[in-house]
């Protein structure tokens, strides 16, 4: 199948056509999308229709499908080298909560897409480790605790390999837990509420 794509560029617009590949759904924690071994070169969101489009060293444009109840994505990175390309996807939370990031997606350079569901209710940041081998995820409530859970995963396997949790200072009462500033953490899990992605 073609797509028309639509290019920007500094002095001008220039229209061009690219094969597209479109995924199958999604089945379990890994769904293939048949693609040769292909460096992924880019990505763009679209933000008409929430969805990635991934750029490939040979030319073609893959767009995964949708996970369940997907209502948008966000925080999309590309990991070193163009090994994998990870986002995160957003689910209606109602009206208190609006959109809330739920699950880690990667797309592997073999056409393979894993999936990662937070332990806790939303994924507050995430990162690749180890030269886009593995994903650092940081989770935790919605509201009334900045105390976060962390998870490392082998992203080829989707085997977890590492797991963490802030300390607790919990010293005004339940209703005022913190994480306590000098909590010794993995070095993988260091950083991740604070930027996502690299």
């Amino acid at each position: 199948m073609s797509r028309c794509v639509l290019y920007i560029f500094p002095l001008g617009l220039m229209l061009l056509w690219h094969p597209v590949m479109l995924g199958a759904e999604t089945a379990g924690k890994t769904s293939p999308i048949p693609q040769s071994n292909e460096e992924i070169t880019g990505f763009n969101m679209d933000s008409k229709t929430g969805k990635i489009h991934i750029f490939l060293a040979n030319g073609k444009i893959v767009i995964p499908p949708d996970e369940k109840d997907q209502v948008d994505v966000s925080d999309p990175a590309l990991s070193a080298g163009g090994l994998n390309l990870g986002w995160v996807v957003d689910v209606d939370g109602g009206i208190c909560c609006g959109s809330i990031p739920t699950m880690l997606v990667v797309y592997q350079h073999d056409g393979k897409i894993r999936t990662f569901q937070s332990k806790d209710q939303m994924i507050w940041g995430w990162a690749f480790r180890k030269g886009g081998h593995q994903v650092a995820i940081a989770s935790g409530a919605v509201h009334g605790s900045d105390v976060a859970h962390y998870e490392l995963y082998d992203i080829r396997t989707g085997r977890k390999i590492g797991e963490a949790d802030d300390a607790i200072d919990d010293s005004k009462g339940m209703s005022y837990v913190h994480r306590k500033a000098d909590s010794p953490l993995p070095k993988w899990a260091q950083g991740l509420t604070d930027a996502t992605g690299q």
